[in-house]
Formats: C-alpha cells, sequence, structure tokens
C-alpha cells in the first residue's frame, strides 16, 4: 500500500474514533477554503494536515466537550491531532524505528504551502475539507 493511502486510512480511523467526526463522501461543489494548516517535519518525511474551519472547529469541539472553541483550543487540538496520526504513521511505515515525532506547528501563512511538491489525498466530513499532504524525504 502507498505511504498516503496509509496516512488518509490512519487519518480518517483515527479522526472517526477520537474526533467523534465521521469521513463522507466526496462533495459536488467544491467550493472551500482552508483556515488552519499544521505541520510536522521529520527527516523521513514532511507532513502538513489542511483544515476548514468547520471541520477544526468540530474536530476540537467533539475532543473537547464543548459547544464553542477558542483559536488556541483548535491549534492545540490540530496538534493534538497530526501527532497522534504521525505517530501511528511512524508505527505502520517504519515499525523498527524509534517513535520519536517532531514537535508539530502551526503554519499562518497557507498561501505559501508549495501544495505542489507534495502527494495529497482528501477527506470530507459533513461537506468540508480536509487534505493531507506528504513528501517523503
Amino acid at each position: 500500500m502507498e505511504p498516503i493511502q496509509i496516512l488518509k486510512d490512519l487519518t480518517s480511523n483515527i479522526l472517526e474514533t477520537m474526533f467523534f467526526i465521521t469521513q463522507e463522501t466526496e462533495p459536488l461543489e467544491k467550493n472551500f477554503s482552508y483556515k488552519y494548516a499544521v505541520n510536522i517535519h521529520d527527516a523521513k518525511f514532511d507532513i502538513i494536515l489542511l483544515f476548514s474551519e468547520k471541520t477544526a472547529n468540530l474536530m476540537t469541539e467533539n475532543f473537547l466537550g464543548l459547544d464553542k472553541v477558542t483559536v488556541k483550543e483548535v491549534h492545540d487540538t490540530l496538534k493534538e491531532s497530526i501527532n497522534i496520526i504521525v505517530g501511528n504513521f511512524l508505527g505502520a511505515l517504519y515499525p523498527s524505528s524509534p517513535k520519536k515525532i517532531n514537535i508539530p506547528v502551526m503554519i499562518e501563512d497557507i498561501p505559501s504551502i508549495k501544495i505542489d511538491e507534495y502527494i495529497n489525498a482528501m477527506l470530507y466530513f459533513k461537506e468540508e475539507p480536509l487534505e493531507i499532504l506528504l513528501k517523503e524525504l
């Protein structure tokens, strides 16, 4: 199985079990934008998750059990989500490697991301996107 498919499947499963959001089929209209991007850069790969505002807020509300969340809570939740996803990804792809994960960072300047340099996969939640970017180094 290709690494991007492994990453997509892991992401979908983790978001369903830990953040209580279920992947849906691709929407007919793709009129969306990204508000949040979180990144983990490692010697072997670079992974970025791009979230719409609605998806990020829904994940955070579900994870924290709150009806309203702050931007800091969203950032913390997205960082935690990528930590969990990357930890599982490392275990699946490099089972004998140490499981040290670099600290995730929020990317403030989303338009600066060179998306065409990455392999991507898309997930949709309530017709909102979550784009997964992977670059093996």
